[in-house]
């Protein structure tokens, strides 16, 4: 019996991830961790499995998603991957959690003869309810989207014992510890994006790179009410990665012009 494993790691609003292929006798990463990979544009989790193990492996093998497909643009990738391997079964551990595409991906797949079991429904056991909880806990971020509307967030800073994140007298100096940052840079890496107050950009003049976090680089959003930032800045330099500000109408116009021209949005 063949297996084509497909896990998706917790990423802000995306649904690819790490791809596995399992035998009965070794377990072998083939698709390579897709958390640092840009969000948009990233090629299905699928289609990443069924290339990496190869037309042999995949006829008649059976493939085990922690979610049901999602074709965001409705162009069926993932499922046509699995259709055209000749993957002969699916074993989904959770519904898609946005409406839209609920049930779309189970539908197609099982009108192309292939049979899916989808966990809690199909299938049911003490072992498949753990299964359930995996796949939700490996997809919660979407799942907060879907039932929240609204992206899922998290907010940082740090914060001394006595209930102090900054100084009075504006010196600057590190409360968190080398552990956290590393952590914050893990965290960014696996963000669309990264938010920050117009005080930051003045006081700290951050880059808000992921650094640490690998190749995927999360857009840079300022908010700022009055839109008085200094001219230069790193987020000004969108070389790398893209930034935002977000004002309201009417703030500095000429300022807007300004970071217009250096391709700020």
């Amino acid at each position: 019996m063949k297996y084509l494993f497909s896990c998706q790691l917790e990423r802000i609003c995306d649904q690819n991830g790490k791809v596995i292929f399992f035998s009965l006798f070794e377990v072998k990463v083939i698709g390579g961790d897709q958390r640092n990979n840009p969000h948009k544009g990233t090629t299905p989790a699928e289609v990443q499995a069924v290339e990496a193990a190869g037309a042999d492996l995949c006829i008649g093998a059976t493939a085990y998603l922690n979610m049901e497909p999602g074709d965001c643009h409705g162009d069926s990738t993932a499922v046509s991957a699995l259709v055209q391997a000749g993957i002969v079964r699916v074993v989904v551990g959770m519904r898609h959690p946005l409406q839209h595409l609920r049930g779309n991906a189970v539908r197609a797949l099982r009108s192309q003869g292939i049979r899916v079991d989808v966990l809690g429904e199909d299938l049911q056991s003490k072992a498949v309810e753990e299964a359930q909880k995996s796949c939700h806990l490996v997809n919660a971020h979407l799942i907060y989207r879907a039932a929240s509307r609204v992206p899922f967030s998290v907010l940082k800073y740090a914060m001394t014992l006595d209930g102090k994140i900054a100084a009075s007298s504006g010196h600057a100096a590190w409360i968190s510890s080398k552990k956290s940052r590393s952590r914050v840079f893990e965290l960014r890496g696996r963000s669309d994006a990264i938010v920050v107050g117009g005080n930051t950009v003045r006081k700290d003049n951050p880059r808000l790179t992921a650094r640490h976090g690998g190749g995927h680089l999360p857009m840079r959003i300022v908010m700022t009410q009055t839109l008085d930032l200094p001219e230069e800045a790193n987020l000004w330099d969108i070389s790398e990665v893209s930034t935002i500000v977000v004002t309201q109408r009417g703030a500095r116009r000429s300022f807007q012009k300004y970071l217009a021209s250096k391709g700020v949005e």
